[in-house]
């Protein structure tokens, strides 16, 4: 579809290419401030899931420092082998949650933090199951 079809007709032809050249100005106005509009959304919706990503990390952390206490506290009283080591699988699990889990967010796949953000959910929900 042509851009003149889209006007009505004029009979001075400088006119018709004058008010045709405004048109095409004006569509690509709202095309390019759709754009930044998507980007601004995009940007916001990256910053929000780094930041829910920041607070499973906060409440990892939490609970490997509890893990610890109680892995040191079953080692001073000597308790059962298997509970100690039951409690270093928990420490080494919650330590390979951990594990630089911002690198990839600064090459811009957004997809990538979305995905982490799940997994990272996942195993804190599993975390307060095997509680």
């Amino acid at each position: 579809m042509h851009v003149y079809s889209l006007l009505p007709p004029y009979e001075d032809k400088e006119e018709e290419e004058d008010r045709a050249r405004r048109y095409i100005c004006k569509v690509e106005l709202k095309h390019t401030t759709m754009t930044a509009f998507s980007r601004l959304i995009q940007y916001q919706n990256t910053k929000e899931r780094v930041n829910q990503l920041q607070h499973a990390i906060e409440e990892i952390k939490l609970k490997l420092v509890e893990v610890q206490q109680e892995r040191l506290r079953a080692e001073k009283e000597k308790t059962n082998c298997n509970w100690v080591n039951c409690f270093r699988r928990k420490g080494s699990f919650l330590n390979s949650l951990l594990v630089n889990p911002l690198q990839k967010e600064n090459k811009g796949a957004i997809y990538k933090t979305e995905t982490r953000v799940s997994r990272t959910r996942q195993k804190v929900s599993l975390l307060k199951f095997w509680r």
